[in-house]
């Protein structure tokens, strides 16, 4: 699965396309705007790895956009970081 977390601000979606793009990422299967979409989604696969780092990003202030890559048990095996376009692990 290949998901991409972010704020609603505006410009973050140039971010986010621009960084796909130059670090040769795949299309996200999803796009999650805003801290209730990613709270909803965090619900959603609770009590694992992906459920508590989308908790904490909900509660992220200021812009921010990251691409999650994870396996079937919902472990990341990627993250980036889309607004400076560098890998997070």
């Amino acid at each position: 699965m290949n998901i991409v977390v972010r704020c609603s601000c505006g410009g973050v979606s140039t971010y986010v396309e621009n960084s796909i793009k130059v670090l040769g990422l795949a299309a996200p299967d999803s796009t999650f705007v805003g801290k209730d979409k990613i709270r909803t989604l965090a619900q959603k696969y609770s009590g694992t790895p992906l459920a508590e780092h989308l908790q904490v990003l909900a509660k992220k202030a200021g812009r921010y956009a990251f691409y999650i890559s994870a396996d079937e048990a919902q472990k990341i095996t990627a993250m980036y970081n889309l607004i400076n376009g560098k890998k997070v692990y």
